[in-house]
C-alpha cells in the first residue's frame, strides 16, 4: 500500500506543476476568457470539496463547485490544495487509509460511498479533464497553453534527474 500512497503523492505533485503552469499563463495575459477562469476556478473549488468529505477542513470556509474564485488567488489555492492532499496521505491519523469508504453528498444532497483511492484518483483526472477544457478555451483566444501532459513531465525530471529512460 506504501506503493500506492508513494504514487499518489507524485501524481499530486504533478497535478500542482501542471495547475501552477497554467496560473502562469494567466499572469502574463492581459485578457482571458471567462470560460477558462470559471472552469479553472472549478477545478480548485472542487479539490477542496473533495478533501473536505474525506475529512472536514475546520475553520474554512468551502466553496460550492462553481463559485466565482478570482484568478489573483489560483495560485494559493492551488498550493493549499497540493499541501492538503499531501498532508492526507501522509498522516493517518484520522484513520484515513486509501481502502477506507468515506460516506458524502454530492452538491445536490444526494448520498454516496467511495474509498478515499478512488476518490483522489477523481481528484486527478477531474484537474485533467478540466486543464484541457481551459487549455482549449485559451486557443480560441490565441493564448499558447502550456504543455501540461504527465509523460512530458517525468521525461523532464528523469533528464533533470540523469535518467534519461
Amino acid at each position: 500500500m506504501e506503493q500506492i500512497k508513494d504514487s499518489f503523492l507524485r501524481w499530486f505533485k504533478y497535478n500542482r506543476k501542471a495547475n501552477q503552469n497554467f496560473i502562469e499563463i494567466f499572469g502574463l495575459q492581459p485578457e482571458l476568457p471567462d470560460e477558462a477562469i470559471s472552469i479553472f476556478g472549478h477545478l480548485l473549488n472542487s479539490h477542496l470539496i473533495w478533501l473536505n468529505r474525506i475529512h472536514p477542513l475546520e475553520d474554512m470556509e468551502i466553496p460550492s463547485p462553481w463559485d466565482a474564485l478570482p484568478a489573483q488567488k489560483f495560485a494559493s489555492v492551488n498550493q493549499q490544495c497540493y499541501q492538503l492532499s499531501e498532508w492526507y496521505l501522509q498522516d493517518e491519523q484520522f484513520g484515513q487509509t486509501l481502502q477506507k469508504v468515506i460516506t458524502y453528498q454530492n452538491s445536490k444532497g444526494k448520498e454516496y460511498q467511495n474509498s478515499i483511492e478512488e476518490i483522489y484518483f477523481h481528484l486527478l483526472s477531474h484537474s485533467a479533464y478540466h486543464r484541457g477544457q481551459v487549455a482549449k478555451q485559451l486557443r480560441r483566444a490565441d493564448i499558447e497553453p502550456p504543455v501540461t501532459d504527465y509523460i512530458f513531465d517525468r521525461r523532464e525530471i528523469r533528464k533533470m534527474e540523469g535518467d534519461n529512460i
